[in-house]
């Protein structure tokens, strides 16, 4: 744990004392920013030390192989629904980094079973992916968030950071 989140931690007594729950969802006002620099998100906090940033950078990577992808969803349950339908994308993967994920469900599904595969996350993520790292699946600012409703399977695996606790 870096000595951010430690200090959010030790902080949360005297966090709660003066905050409202209501400031829990305000990503401006979460433990992590009131220890830090109350009035800027995560990532605002974040890539402000490029240390600390490069330090969650290679932990997100480093997870990325242990989490579970194949068998936490019945992909192959879709295959003539999203066959019939190749206009519509087949999965849009939200903010989990670099496609690991993503590639190797087209890799079980037969490349998707041709519909597109989208990966969605912040533009400093998308940019340090090389369309070689993962072949055939989109890019796409997380701001375009029609992707979300209009596809058949959204991904979405919330990692301890997205509470910023």
């Amino acid at each position: 744990m870096n000595s951010a989140n430690m200090v959010s931690c030790y902080l949360s007594p005297e966090y709660f004392k003066t905050h409202d729950s209501a400031d829990l969802l305000n990503s401006r006002k979460t433990p992590f920013s009131y220890a830090n620099t109350e009035g800027k998100a995560f990532y605002e906090v974040l890539t402000a030390n490029p240390e600390q940033h490069l330090i969650f950078n290679k932990a997100m990577k480093q997870q990325e192989p242990f989490l579970p992808t194949l068998g936490m969803f019945p992909f192959e349950s879709l295959k003539d629904e999203v066959e019939k339908e190749q206009d519509r994308p087949f999965i849009v993967d939200v903010g989990s980094g670099r496609g690991h994920m993503l590639s190797i469900i087209r890799e079980e599904t037969s490349g998707g079973y041709g519909a597109r595969m989208i990966l969605q996350d912040l533009p400093a993520v998308l940019d340090s992916v090389s369309p070689e790292d993962i072949p055939e699946i989109e890019k796409k600012n997380p701001i375009i968030s029609s992707l979300r409703s209009l596809s058949r399977v959204g991904i979405f695996l919330p990692n301890l950071h997205s509470f910023q606790c």
